[in-house]
């Protein structure tokens, strides 16, 4: 029985198919296999990324505690798959930009290089960060039950790791800004210079945003959120200034 012969365009769209599918089954194993290193590094994860919190409870005469057959170990499982995700990316990232790179031009090739990269280090950037106000961010919101006679800040185990892993990776999102900016410049959907133009709007939301992160009066940890805040925006502006051609900017 003879065959038929594929179009041109259903063949290709095979062999993507089957790239995309070996690739994500290589993000899997990598994730599965990190996963692995995240269950036996739970103890020291744990006593790192949560201690703040154990301390802060206890402080106030609290507990972390389990009240259920399953938290303990379904606990562990989400630290370990979190560790998995955070020891995996950079195989994630380098299989995306392996998938990705044959379809770009070379200028576009020299201009998605660094977004990699770029994402990794400031997500690391806005956790570490995170993880320094953290003591004084759970402080905060502890003043509340101090304010209640008679009740003391009990914990369940999850909520000791869910609130931290929340607060790194919310600030470490938020870092993602210039990633962000720049992608809207290189699209030309903003300008280095409606970027420069509203610096002030831009340093009004940047000085609520760091008072909302950090509500405590003290103005060292405002000062801890604002200042990479405002070097991220006008090193992003700069960026987008080397990005396109200014005249192009200036006439958008």
């Amino acid at each position: 029985m003879p065959t038929r012969e594929l179009p041109d365009h259903e063949t290709d769209f095979l062999t993507h198919f089957a790239e995309l599918r070996a690739r994500l089954w290589w993000c899997v194993a990598a994730v599965a296999a990190m996963m692995g290193v995240g269950w036996f590094l739970f103890e020291p994860a744990y006593a790192l990324l949560c201690g703040p919190v154990v301390a802060a409870v206890r402080a106030q005469g609290g507990t972390v505690m389990t009240m259920g057959l399953t938290e303990a170990f379904f606990t562990r499982v989400k630290l370990a798959g979190a560790l998995g995700l955070i020891l995996a990316s950079p195989v994630i990232l380098w299989q995306v930009w392996a998938f990705i790179r044959p379809g770009l031009t070379p200028h576009e090739r020299r201009v998605a290089a660094p977004i990699a990269p770029a994402i990794c280090l400031l997500f690391l950037l806005g956790a570490g960060l995170a993880y320094l106000l953290l003591p004084k961010i759970i402080a905060f919101f502890l003043s509340y039950v101090g304010d209640l006679r008679g009740v003391t800040p009990n914990l369940m185990l999850q909520d000791s790791i869910n609130f931290p892993l929340k607060v790194l990776v919310a600030f470490g999102l938020g870092f993602q800004l210039p990633v962000a900016l720049v992608a809207l410049v290189a699209l030309r959907l903003l300008t280095p210079r409606t970027l420069l133009r509203q610096w002030r709007i831009a340093l009004f939301v940047m000085t609520v945003l760091a008072a909302v992160i950090t509500p405590t009066a003290d103005p060292v940890n405002w000062a801890l959120l604002m200042i990479p805040l405002c070097v991220l925006y006008f090193g992003t502006v700069l960026i987008a200034y080397r990005l396109v051609n200014p005249a192009a900017g200036e006439g958008a």
